[in-house]
């Protein structure tokens, strides 16, 4: 594999509240990677001169000859002190099916700073093709259209070297996606948040949800059903009223929150020159308050998580958010959003914070607070770049007040989701019916809460079950496969970990209610393979299964 030389992102800590954002550059070179490092502390910090990049192997002072590999320079990780941190995650924007690239980087900053991550989170294009007959439900254009790595995970060829959650984006295997709606394993140690979810990792608060902003479809229903039309390959994606609403309803203070898209109007909280500086055709759109989800806005403000990091847009972008002591008391208008800060397009040509406190090159930035009672006073957000050689793709934050433990389901989370799903809008009704009130909601998320403590009162049986993995679709086929296996592998079935999620909550599991049971569709496709292993049948390509090769 080829080896890039790259821009290394560290982020470092001088004031007790947090009133600035900012990235260090360095240089760095990793294999086919971007590292990065977000580090809290608690005195001021510099760059010390050992922690500076070592000159290349390659230079011209060293007198041995220059090697294939590119030289390993020291990447400078600001630490909190001696003390290490606690809790080590890599965050990463458009995945983009490079898994392998991604889980080599993170190994590269480990042997760099001998500092163990605990988890990686990716912020949608994640890409999850289990084989080529999953391109039918990918909104890629076919010249774009490849594996990628997954595959080889949900084979089991290989298994993810770290816990991974990640979230959808606008460049997803779609139907694979809808199977677990509600979140669960696409692979091994790999977990899909869904279209919405909250989750806790030891006493981290992650939240999440997946898809882009499309006015069109907002208040429109989950009507798609695999194998998708044209039209349905892009709205199965689109943000839907719904979990906005079920978002709404959680009031407990979140640590992270990663959506694919930027919010509204983040541009102003940043270094707004810089950010059209770099992508010109940006500014159409954030003088018309186009760049961004309203939606996300929303939520930015309502949920008022400690950090939030996004992708979509290729750029990496850092921004300060600063909230009111004081929710606002306007009424939540989900359908207008008329609730959330507005800006004229006079406002929207200056930025709301001061450029230099959210600078790209200033060193200053602020330490995180561990939100236990109250939210963010100040949210930080990161917009992540794509997975590519000298992109900012991947931060690196250390938690010290945090402690790694096994992925657990959050119990305000599951009293929402068992109190709104009877309300998901499904079927042929394109626009979705109207939800309750959003106090009614909680009201019965209350009296759900209530169930919850009774029927599972005990925390430990909300660990997210490690080995409830199945395979649900073909493994990737070498060859051109037969028509007979394409056709099998596009029709939608039931996932046995959405029926085990809706029976844990007691409620009735309405994700692909009409498609192939399970074990119906696992002993045809038993049968489908031997067939080809074979020989028989259409195998046009031999047929060799499971390797996950291109």
């Amino acid at each position: 594999m080829n080896r890039w030389s790259l821009a290394s992102r560290v982020l470092t800590n001088v004031a007790p509240v947090l009133t600035h954002f900012s990235i260090r550059s360095c240089c760095a070179a990793a294999a086919a990677s971007s590292a990065a490092s977000l580090s809290p502390c608690n005195k001021p910090s510099s760059l010390p001169k050992k922690a500076r990049p070592a000159p290349s192997v390659s230079s011209k002072k060293t007198k041995k000859k220059p090697t294939k590999k590119a030289a390993v320079s020291r990447v400078p990780f600001i630490s909190c002190g001696k003390r290490r941190p606690k809790m080590r995650i890599a965050i990463v924007g458009c995945g983009h099916g490079a898994l392998d690239t991604i889980y080599e980087t993170v190994q590269q900053s480990e042997a760099e700073t001998g500092i163990p991550v605990d988890l990686v989170l990716i912020s949608g294009d994640f890409q999850a093709v289990r084989n080529t007959s999953d391109f039918r439900n990918l909104a890629v254009p076919p010249k774009y259209r490849h594996l990628g790595d997954f595959n080889k995970y949900y084979s089991g060829a290989k298994k993810a070297p770290y816990l991974t959650l990640f979230i959808g984006g606008n460049h997803e295997s779609s139907a694979y996606m809808w199977e677990l709606y509600h979140g669960g394993w696409a692979a091994p140690n790999i977990y899909y948040l869904g279209w919405a979810n909250v989750l806790r990792f030891g006493d981290l608060r992650i939240g999440g949800t997946s898809g882009i902003w499309n006015p069109g479809n907002y208040i429109k229903s989950h009507y798609e059903v695999a194998p998708y039309d044209s039209n349905q390959l892009r709205s199965i994606y689109h943000t839907r009223m719904f979990e906005v609403a079920q978002l709404t309803l959680y009031n407990k203070p979140l640590d992270l929150f990663l959506s694919h898209e930027w919010p509204r109007d983040i541009a102003l909280y940043g270094d707004l020159e810089a950010l059209k500086r770099k992508k010109p055709f940006f500014k159409e759109d954030i003088l018309s308050g186009k760049l961004g989800s309203p939606a996300m806005q929303h939520l930015l403000h309502h949920l008022r998580p400690s950090y939030w990091f996004a992708a979509h847009l290729h750029v990496g972008f850092p921004a300060l958010v600063p909230h009111a002591s004081t929710p606002s008391k306007k009424p939540i208008d989900l359908r207008h959003f008329k609730h959330t800060p507005q800006f004229t397009h006079a406002t929207r040509t200056k930025p709301v914070l001061d450029p230099s406190t959210v600078s790209l090159d200033s060193a200053r930035v602020t330490p995180a607070t561990r939100p236990d009672a109250t939210h963010a006073r100040v949210t930080r957000f990161l917009a992540l770049d794509k997975c590519l050689a000298r992109r900012h793709f991947i931060q690196f934050l250390d938690l010290p007040n945090h402690t790694p433990g096994p992925l657990a389901y959050d119990r305000d989370w599951l009293a929402i989701v068992r109190a709104t799903t009877p309300y998901l809008p499904l079927g042929p009704e394109i626009i979705a019916p109207s939800l309750p009130s959003l106090d009614d909601l909680a009201a019965q998320v209350a009296d759900a809460r209530k169930w919850l403590d009774e029927h599972i009162p005990d925390d430990t049986a909300l660990q997210v079950p490690v080995g409830s993995f199945e395979m649900t679709g073909p493994l990737h086929l070498h060859g051109d496969p037969p028509g007979e296996w394409r056709e099998l592998a596009w029709k939608p079935q039931r996932n046995p970990q959405t029926d085990a999620f809706c029976a844990m909550l007691g409620i009735e599991c309405k994700i692909n209610q009409d498609g192939i049971p399970h074990e119906e569709y696992q002993r045809a496709n038993e049968r489908l393979v031997e067939r080809i292993r074979g020989g028989g049948g259409d195998a046009r390509g031999g047929g060799r299964i499971g390797d996950g090769g291109g």
